[in-house]
């Protein structure tokens, strides 16, 4: 009886030892330097002037779902689910994809403006689209 309490109590204090301290300071990370500007990602609603944009696939979702973009933009849409995807127009032929597996990926670069509703065949319930300015 004596063994177990003696375990109990060594097992209790390399518990403890390994808690953080409740009142212990936290240490804010350290300031980027003068000369360095802050890069912040476009929310899924902003105009993006960039030649290239990237559109993640993932928990069976188009991220962001709604993406506005000048003219000429390549979108590359990438696969992060086991399932496969495709990208596919809602109407017309501007997105047609294959299935795209894990790691896959699939661009398309817009020449025209115009509103660009596009969903994923397999899950017709994954549905976005790109707005092109």
């Amino acid at each position: 009886m004596k063994t177990v309490t003696l375990l109990i109590v060594i097992a209790l204090l390399a518990l403890a030892a390994c808690a953080t301290t409740p009142n212990a300071p936290v240490t804010a990370p350290a300031a980027a330097p003068a000369n360095t500007q802050a890069q912040t990602a476009p929310s899924a609603a902003a105009l993006v002037q960039g030649e290239t944009v990237n559109v993640r696939i993932k928990d069976f979702k188009f991220i962001p779902d709604t993406l506005n973009v000048k003219t000429g933009t390549t979108v590359i849409w990438t696969n992060e689910d086991s399932a496969r995807h495709t990208v596919t127009s809602d109407s017309g032929t501007e997105l047609d994809s294959e299935l795209l597996a894990l790691g896959g990926s699939y661009s398309h670069t817009f020449n025209e403006a115009g509103d660009f509703a596009y969903h994923c065949t397999p899950h017709p319930s994954m549905r976005a689209k790109v707005i092109i300015e």
